[in-house]
């Protein structure tokens, strides 16, 4: 090969830079990036649609500085990355895709940022979202990572306490246990300390130990009453908590009292929440934008989604926007429809005597369970799915063996509508009779509630709301019944 000498060399570069053949990048101006940075916050602040491109400026003025990596993260988080479990659901497999390629350009550009710990911690978040590819295992170990890691401080308490949530949906209670109770001695004073005692607290009352999730409440009231901590709280977090205080207190208090059958009052507002189809109806009337030929079952997921089954097929209604999910196929026109704490979908048919499920992501119903029972209701006690049996007089488990193994018998004349807590606690309607009865998770009867006069002369379908009281429906609309 002929060598080329520098002499000769050097007026070609010239007359290259000069023709526009070679360009340069431009110099990395920080001080620009930095006025940008907050021009962008602004518009973010502000909600405006032209903040992430705002932010993307700040990268491109210095991609290399101490703010693309800020940069970045903002733009991810604008695209949907959440910031809690309570917040998956809202993202779509393309709006996942967006938030997930932020997230991996920060981790590959900017290892050593001092956002990447949080990056990481929202990356794991995404494989979480119920949609095809959700990996809960992955999360995990993802999680426990940033966990392990002390620098990256208060992102190492919060990467605890969601691996702990995966834990309970995914039945390791023990594991999941003993990590809340660690989360809170090694980070007593920050709101993911607050999160774990409501989720002791959630676990010690299904065990029926009340006195003690009453105490571990009291304690959070102090820590609540801190302003810095109050205003970190996840509304949802916040949510439970009040949800778990009314249900421990309560359950204390009748525990003491030692009387197995309590009268309920009436009250005279309608039931809050869709959790039927009158309920669908109702809400329907403020959104024209919904329409749903033939729904025939409604329920609600952890998420804040409705999902309604009509003829059309299943449908997802998310932030107002209706999506047809899946064709039911021969679960169209089901019994009754409901979610669990994984994301999936499960369908009872119209004959009850078969049930389906659709995972997460997913577009095709797998057949779970199929027998000679009529089944007429199915609900989620946040560990199984439990089915009502009218003809049997009984509550069963769904078991995967294509099994039904009974949970709860003997005590109904004519069962027609089955709920849970998220206790682990069910209740029965009876139409004959006109009660509730409430049993633990083990189907030990907790009492017997009388509606007497009161509410729908026919009844149909029943809620039951965290803290205590029920929803019933029937001939003559909703009724909400608390405790005296």
């Amino acid at each position: 090969m002929r060598n080329v000498r520098a002499s000769s060399a050097l007026p070609l570069a010239i007359a290259l830079l000069a023709s526009g053949w070679v360009t340069t990048p431009a110099p990395a101006d920080e001080q620009a990036a930095a006025r940008q940075y907050r021009v962008a916050r602004r518009l973010a602040a502000e909600k405006s649609p032209d903040a992430a491109t705002a932010l993307q400026k700040v990268v491109e003025l210095d991609p290399k500085g101490p703010l693309a990596d800020d940069a970045l993260l903002e733009q991810g988080i604008l695209a949907g990355a959440p910031a809690w479990p309570s917040e998956l659901g809202s993202l779509t497999g393309s709006g996942m895709a967006k938030a997930a390629g932020i997230l991996r350009t920060i981790a590959e550009e900017h290892p050593r940022g001092d956002r990447i710990h949080e990056a990481r911690y929202r990356a794991a978040l995404l494989k979480m979202e119920p949609l095809a590819g959700q990996d809960l295992s992955a999360a995990r170990l993802d999680l426990l990572t940033v966990a392990n890691d002390y620098s990256a401080g208060i992102w190492a308490a919060r990467s605890r306490y969601v691996s702990t949530w995966i834990d309970r949906v995914t039945g390791h209670e023990s594991r999941a246990r003993d990590s809340l109770e660690r989360l809170r001695i090694d980070y007593p004073a920050t709101v993911e300390a607050v999160l774990a005692k409501i989720g002791l607290a959630e676990m010690i009352l299904q065990d029926g130990d009340h006195g003690r999730a009453v105490t571990l409440m009291q304690e959070n009231e102090a820590m609540l009453a801190r302003p810095v901590i109050a205003g970190r709280m996840p509304e949802a977090g916040r949510a439970a908590g009040a949800a778990v205080r009314a249900a421990g207190v309560q359950a204390f208090l009748l525990g003491l009292a030692g009387d197995g059958s309590w009268n309920l009052a009436a009250d005279s507002f309608a039931a809050a929440g869709i959790r039927s189809i009158a309920g669908l109806a109702e809400q329907r009337k403020h959104q024209n934008q919904w329409e749903i030929p033939g729904a025939g079952a409604v329920t609600v997921d952890r998420l804040g989604r409705i999902w309604v089954a009509g003829q059309g097929g299943l449908v997802m209604i998310r932030n107002g926007v209706v999506e047809t999910v899946a064709d039911p196929g021969v679960f169209a026109t089901p019994r009754a429809v409901a979610c669990d704490t994984l994301g999936s979908i499960w369908l009872l048919d119209r004959k009850g005597t078969r049930l389906g499920r659709l995972r997460p992501g997913g577009t095709k119903l797998e057949s779970v369970w199929q027998g000679e029972d009529r089944l007429s209701a199915i609900a989620w006690d946040g560990r199984r799915m439990l089915a009502l049996d009218p003809r049997g007089r009984r509550v069963v488990e769904i078991l995967e063996e294509n099994q039904l193994r009974t949970v709860a018998s003997g005590t109904f004349e004519k069962p027609v509508a089955l709920a849970s807590d998220f206790l682990g606690r069910f209740a029965v309607l009876d139409d004959r009779t006109r009660t509730v009865t409430l049993f633990g998770s083990d189907g030990a009867a907790l009492g017997r509630y009388a509606l007497g006069d009161t509410g729908p002369s026919k009844t149909d379908a029943l809620v039951m709301y965290p803290g205590g009281g029920f929803g019933i429906t029937g001939s003559s609309g909703p009724t909400v019944y608390r405790f005296r």
